[in-house]
């Protein structure tokens, strides 16, 4: 199965919380840990064994999970949806430089990276403009007791 940007994040559903606490602890014991098929068994390799756990400990608290292969290069529409913007608007942080994209003939794309860094950043501004208002409003004495 192959998880694309195209897919909702996964949920957890809660009558699977016990076991999905079961799979945190057994990737958290440091034992070996098989995946076993019928007859046959592979030895879980130390990067599935990080991702899994990882995503145990998110789904037992009941957030969403998503997979986003790292060096893939979007399409301007996928590189929208992760922003959740406008495709339009998205062609014109890559054209204002906001954004790195390389073109492929007639069309762009852009590095997964540059678009998750673009998202971390603009979601730092905006911490931080939120910061600047609620000190205003301090100053101002908007919310006294």
């Amino acid at each position: 199965m192959t998880i694309t940007l195209d897919r909702e994040p996964i949920a957890a559903l809660n009558a699977d919380r016990e076991a999905l606490r079961g799979v945190e602890a057994m990737t958290q014991s440091g034992l070996e840990l098989r995946v076993s098929a019928g007859d046959q068994s592979v030895e879980l390799p130390d990067a599935l064994r990080l991702v899994l756990e990882q995503a145990a400990h998110e789904l037992v608290r009941g957030n969403r999970v998503s997979l986003l292969p790292l060096g893939r290069m979007l399409t301007t529409r996928q590189a929208a949806e992760m922003l959740n913007v406008s495709r339009p608007f998205l062609i014109q942080l890559l054209e204002r430089d906001e954004i790195p994209f390389e073109r492929v003939g007639t069309h762009r794309r852009v590095a997964i990276e540059d678009v998750l860094r673009y998202r971390a950043q603009r979601s730092e501004r905006r911490r931080e403009v939120l910061r600047a208002l609620s000190e205003d409003a301090d100053e101002l004495g908007i919310y006294t007791d």
